[in-house]
């Protein structure tokens, strides 16, 4: 019976860290929700025009880009962009990417 217990924390404490959510975006017309990365966050408001949204994006975490991280303005631009960490911490974004 303890192997099953042992086993099961173990699943948790895996699942909590591989599906981690850092980056919360909020406001858009395209791309609200929880993100592993920041760069997965700016994907996500590339994906649509966001015409007159004042977005926001906290950090909530420390997070690690893997590649880069590209925001572009979309064809139909936003007022405002505002990047931020939350939860009354520091909050630390790092990586390595070449180019």
């Amino acid at each position: 019976m303890k192997k099953i217990y042992l086993l099961a924390i173990s699943f948790i404490a895996l699942s909590t860290s591989i599906f981690s959510q850092n980056v919360i975006v909020s406001n858009a017309l395209v791309g609200d929700g929880n993100y592993p990365t920041l760069g997965a966050a700016f994907t996500a408001i590339n994906g649509g025009a966001q015409t007159g949204r004042v977005i926001l994006v906290s950090v909530i975490n420390n997070t690690t880009e893997t590649t880069s991280a590209v925001l572009n303005q979309s064809a139909g631009p936003w007022t405002s962009l505002t990047i931020s960490p939350s939860g009354g911490a520091s909050r630390t974004i790092s990586g390595a990417v070449a180019g």
